[in-house]
């Protein structure tokens, strides 16, 4: 071969990897722009709920069977539209509120000739399961049909939505008992005096239940009174339950005994064991429930064994009068909703948390526009947190307060601590039979491990003004603690802290409640961490009426009669004060304040398909990815507490007390 056949031999041969090389290039870069702009789209994408129209004789598909009930449509902050990447349900975009209210429509809507609910594993809350409950004796008290169908297990929630049904159905081999509350906890105080570990932890409130694990040895008093509300709100449901059912109490409070015997004469057949018992109306499989529904609920002669379900969340966008009303202005006269869901903290944007960062603003919102906002209407559900936030959104619904807006609060689940400190603060309160309100009190939590670590020799020691918050040595992983030889005076501190804070607690309680308590000491005898189910917070005055969000706006447009008169127009507000005719108040909208821009895929798109291609690709790295990003965004908005205030004033501890 020549020099020059060689040479354009090599040059092909380059030319060639080189053209390989530009081309895999190109398809990279197809592929990343085909990747970003799917990302951006999604990201950015709004999915405001499509107006859907009712079919001729639908029946309402209520479908609890996966994942948890919302109790927010919050979908437009950054944390949670990565998050919603790979979502495609529909009914994202509706709230459990809004839901519940458009199940409530069923019941007067010619077009909907029943209700359909399939129950399994749902992660539903006490509340909730109350206020669906409530929600399907309305359909079934107007004349229609309503047919419930659980598989796999089913307890006390489960029978009270059971409870208001027409029809009921069970899957063979569903679990099915009722079950008495149990409380209790590891003790870990034995543990910490063998180890010489000292617990400093302060509380000021004789049930606060967070450190009870900490300072004592075994059940007593304290759990014990735990334990009697959770049995109240126990004997509520079954008492509910039976009256749904017209039957006696007794026939659903069952002993361990009695569900023994069961057991044994039924070979653990749950299912028809309590069919005979009269609680189902049968023992069917999922397509035996259809084929019942196509024939009796919804008479479809064509196809007798599918009926046309229409789902909840369709439903929901296709009633003509919503409970929220989306293409209202904020600019005229409404009334203004909003969530405060999750654990109070000190900072997040996540929809699941309450904040300063992300729910104040919404509150100082309808602050500066007080002459177009005509009442407040909150809907909680948290189950405290931090105190100082507490405090400062408290104040926030005080001042809307003072401007004359009356404010009326629908509790969920959890009310407690911090949450029944913004509860507190206005006019009307209402719950549910199976809400979990009160816990007005304050702990902290501390180790100090001094007198452990000097069984190895080693001494911890400090000098400054600050010695008492020395932390020189410790043990992350073992235990939450630190070296102090300070230990008493820190307690001591700790303790000055959390008691001022109480009893700021308690006089915000007092404050807001005062047509209920006569003095700062009733409202004492009522705290002291202890929690309350709602039949005995109501009897107690802590709340005032059992209800939901539809009742909490009905009463809201009551108090906008008796209130607009004594109301002044504010000179620094948006807008001028107008007063509402009482033949108009029922035409007020409400506007949901922190409903964000509804970020929910409705379908399999283009943009799902390519993303959920990358991820199957790529062997799930590329949503792991995008976790991590959704983690870099937020690490902190996703955290839940428990029932207690936490103390974050970095002056009395360097570790956050709960």
């Amino acid at each position: 071969m020549s020099l020059k056949g060689a040479v354009c031999k090599i040059w092909a041969t380059v030319k060639f990897f080189v053209s390989i090389v530009f081309n895999v290039y190109a398809v990279l870069g197809v592929v990343l722009y085909l990747s970003a702009t799917a990302i951006y789209d999604k990201y950015t994408e709004t999915q405001y709920p499509l107006k859907s129209s009712t079919p001729k004789d639908a029946v309402v598909l209520l479908n609890l069977t996966s994942g948890e009930i919302n109790e927010t449509s919050v979908y437009g902050t950054p944390a949670s539209r990565w998050a919603n990447l790979f979502v495609n349900s529909r009914s994202n975009r509706f709230s459990f509120s809004e839901q519940v209210y458009a199940l409530k429509q069923a019941a007067t809507d010619e077009k909907v000739k029943g209700v359909a609910v399939t129950i399994a594993a749902r992660q539903w809350n006490g509340a909730q399961a109350y206020e669906i409950s409530e929600a399907l004796l309305e359909v079934r008290n107007a004349g229609k049909p309503v047919y419930v169908f659980i598989q796999g297990s089913a307890t006390n929630y489960d029978l009270l939505i059971a409870s208001a049904a027409t029809k009921r159905y069970v899957s063979p081999g569903t679990f099915v008992r009722p079950v008495r509350p149990i409380y209790g906890a590891v003790f870990n105080k034995g543990f910490y005096d063998k180890f010489k570990i000292d617990f400093v932890g302060q509380r000021v409130s004789l049930y606060k239940d967070l450190i009870l694990d900490d300072v004592k040895y075994q059940v007593d008093q304290d759990v014990k009174s735990t334990y009697d509300s959770f049995y109240q709100i126990y004997l509520d449901t079954i008492k509910t339950v039976a009256a749904n059912y017209d039957k006696q109490v007794t026939d659903f409070d069952l002993s361990d005994e009695a569900l023994l015997k069961l057991f044994k004469e039924y070979k653990g057949n749950f299912a028809q064991a309590f069919t005979d018992q009269g609680w189902f109306d049968g023992v069917v499989t999922k397509a035996d429930f259809d084929s019942l529904v196509a024939e009796e609920v919804q008479g479809n002669a064509r196809n007798k064994k599918l009926p046309n379900y229409f789902s909840l969340a369709s439903y929901a966008s296709a009633i003509e009068n919503p409970l929220f009303d989306l293409n209202a202005s904020r600019n005229k006269d409404h009334i203004a909703y909003v969530a405060l869901v999750g654990d109070v903290v000190s900072r997040g944007t996540a929809p699941d948390v309450i904040s300063i960062n992300n729910t104040l603003r919404y509150l100082r919102a309808i602050y500066y526009n007080a002459n177009n906002v005509k009442a407040l209407v909150l809907r909680i559900d948290s189950p405290g947190g931090s105190a100082s936030t507490g405090v400062t959104i408290r104040q926030a619904i005080d001042d809307i307060r003072a401007k004359g807006i009356p404010v009326v609060v629908s509790q969920g689940y959890l009310a407690a601590s911090a949450g029944y400190m913004l509860s507190s603060g206005s006019d009307y309160i209402y719950a549910s039979p199976t809400t979990i309100t009160g816990s007005i009190g304050v702990v902290i939590t501390g180790y100090n491990v001094n007198r452990f670590i000097e069984q190895f020799d080693i001494h911890a020691d400090a000098q400054g003004y600050g010695k008492q918050f020395a932390t020189g040595f410790r043990i992350p992983y073992f235990v939450a603690g630190w070296a102090n030889p300070y230990g008493d005076q820190v307690k001591n501190l700790w303790k000055a802290g959390i008691t001022n804070s109480y009893h700021h607690f308690i006089s915000q309680v007092y404050e807001g409640r005062k047509s209920h308590f006569d003095s700062l000491e009733a409202v004492h005898r009522v705290s002291q961490g202890h929690i309350w189910g709602g039949t005995d917070a109501k009897t107690l005055g802590l709340v005032d009426g059992f209800g939901s969000v539809p009742e909490a706006v009905n009463k809201a447009r009551e108090l906008i009669v008796l209130y607009q008169n004594e109301r002044e127009e504010d000179k620094f507000s948006r807008g001028t004060l107008n007063e509402v005719k009482v033949e108009d108040i029922d035409k007020l909208p409400v506007v949901y304040y922190n409903a964000g821009r509804r970020y929910s895929i409705t379908g399999d798109t283009l943009t799902t398909r390519v993303l959920n291609t990358f991820d199957v690709v790529t062997g799930g790295y590329f949503s792991s990815v995008v976790n991590l990003v959704n983690n870099l965004i937020a690490p902190e908005d996703q955290v839940f507490g428990t029932y207690q205030a936490r103390v974050d004033d970095s002056l009395i501890s360097p570790n956050q007390g709960q």
